[in-house]
């Protein structure tokens, strides 16, 4: 039996903000358009929990419904779409700061795509995480320094 082609990805950021800040944008999906340039919109059924369905409705007018496979409150979630014949999980997660003083946390992006093509559409789903976990940095942290201000 042959196996299904499978590629992988994994891309590793930091920020100053705390883990909880990081996970408090993550986990509201409604509002991933504000600091995800390849989210025109998202909206999530139910609760940010395992199992549950959310539809990501891109820039260039695809429509994604994707599932929660996996919900660590606070450390990581896993989504899984499928893609035509494609499977593709992202698996989102906040570690521990490697900082010498402690301070912020580290956010790492994997992908994995299994199907035909599947390096293809892993280089192209992954080709802006380096920008998005930037993005989602600068969002955790103006978030938590608003809020420490307060």
């Amino acid at each position: 039996m042959p196996s299904t082609p499978l590629a992988t990805r994994s891309v590793l950021g930091h920020c100053a903000a705390s883990p909880q800040a990081v996970w408090d944008c993550l986990s509201d999906v409604a509002r991933w358009h504000e600091w995800n340039p390849g989210v025109r919109s998202a909206a999530l059924d139910g609760f940010f929990a395992e199992g549950a369905w959310f539809t990501m409705d891109l820039p260039e007018g695809m429509s994604l419904r994707s599932r929660l496979v996996d919900v660590v409150p606070a450390r990581c979630f896993t989504d899984e779409t499928e893609v035509g014949p494609m499977m593709v999980c992202v698996r989102h997660e906040i570690l521990p700061s490697a900082s010498a003083d402690g301070t912020g946390c580290r956010i790492c992006y994997t992908i994995e795509v299994r199907g035909p093509d599947a390096q293809s559409l892993c280089d192209e789903v992954s080709s802006d995480f380096p920008q998005v976990i930037e993005a989602l940095a600068q969002r955790a942290h103006a978030a938590s320094t608003s809020r420490d201000a307060a």
